[in-house]
């Protein structure tokens, strides 16, 4: 059973669960304001390839920006989960961010690598405690 007996914790999707055959493509920004108490967790999720050669690699890495503007944002150092290459397996992990040592606006970037013609499931969620609600 989780551990949120007062229902303070919020769930955010950063990227939405689908097929995903875009390089560098960002999801659009989360904004963190109001998110100053403790960490977030950014819950990665990538599932099984669906399309490509193998040893692809899926990877998720997190971005900031002061602006809610993609292209402005810069890498979050650490802040990735990969897939390690194996088509036939799913990857997971999460991330903690302090929203307090980044910038305003969270981003979820995929970068792929290798292969041909590469798609795979990929989602992201945030979660938190928001002090107004």
């Amino acid at each position: 059973m989780p551990f949120d007996p007062k229902n303070n914790l919020t769930f955010t999707t950063l990227l939405v669960p689908l097929s995903r055959a875009t390089n560098n493509a960002a999801s659009a920004g989360f904004d963190t304001r109001g998110y100053n108490e403790g960490t977030l967790a950014v819950r990665v999720n990538i599932g099984v390839q669906t399309a490509g050669d193998n040893a692809m690699t899926f990877t998720v890495k997190l971005q900031h920006a002061a602006n809610n503007t993609a292209s402005e944002a810069t890498d979050i150092a650490g802040a990735n989960v990969a897939s390690g290459g194996n088509n036939a397996a799913s990857y997971s992990g999460t991330i903690q961010v302090d929203p307090r040592a980044t910038l305003r606006y969270l981003f979820a970037r995929i970068i792929i690598t290798a292969g041909n013609s590469p798609a795979a499931p990929i989602s992201a969620d945030v979660i938190g405690i928001k002090q107004v609600q």
